[in-house]
């Protein structure tokens, strides 16, 4: 009798419902970057020493 008295006061599990976020690949669609355009690239083996030194110095800025 007392083992089905224990039984009596028992209430139903309550469902929950619980969101999990996962990662998800998907593709990544960027534009093209267009190359910079340097400013050594219009020297000529003519042109100044300092010409040249300026057009470096130019691009490291």
């Amino acid at each position: 009798m007392a083992l089905l008295a224990g039984c009596a006061g028992k209430v139903e599990p309550q469902v929950q419902y619980v969101r999990v976020e996962m990662p998800v690949k998907v593709p990544c669609w960027t534009p093209e970057v267009a190359v910079p355009p340097w400013a050594t690239a219009g020297l000529r083996k003519t042109d100044s020493l300092e010409m040249k030194v300026l057009a470096l110095l130019a691009e490291r800025s």
